[in-house]
């Protein structure tokens, strides 16, 4: 991932969090959820005498962990994603990162990668774009395309 691929990287890391059920989370609108307390949830039979439903509460924490551990396996899977889209250097100086969100962020922040940043050096690819410096009309007609829908995919009005 860097300035001169992150349309390309971006475009296929949405398509396999799609893919994945994990865009949800990439875009902030699925919590990173902590595990469920069980005494907050369970409420068992005290020495005063409070009762409480007890197989209720046990249902309610048990559909809660059940959350939690399919929200884990989600943030497993988007590390385990992170690690293979993006090559080792980078890949070690964000190991410490238990939060895939703020990883991705991080990077962003490191390489100075921003949506904006990315479409101006794209639009400036667009520019140079020659016919004369490709082999063929194919060649330049296949890298038409490609920056085309890389200005789509980052939201800019092609025209």
């Amino acid at each position: 991932m860097g300035k001169h691929n992150y349309f390309k990287w971006r475009k296929y890391f949405d398509r396999i969090a799609k893919a994945h059920n994990l865009w949800d989370i990439l875009r902030g609108e699925e919590l990173i959820m902590e595990p469920p307390n069980e005494e907050d949830n369970i409420v068992y039979t005290t020495a005063t005498g409070k009762t409480v439903d007890t197989g209720r509460s046990l249902l309610k924490y048990q559909i809660a962990n059940d959350r939690y551990k399919t929200n884990k396996a989600k943030i497993r899977l988007l590390k385990q994603l992170i690690n293979k889209l993006i090559c080792d250097p980078i890949t070690d100086k964000i190991e410490d990162k238990q939060n895939p969100i703020k990883a991705i962020v991080t990077l962003q922040d490191r390489y100075s990668i921003t949506d904006k940043k990315a479409l101006l050096d794209l639009l400036e690819k667009v520019h140079n774009t020659k016919l004369n410096s490709f082999n063929s009309i194919i060649e330049y007609i296949n890298k038409h395309r490609e920056l085309a829908g890389n200005l789509r995919q980052s939201k800019y009005k092609v025209t």
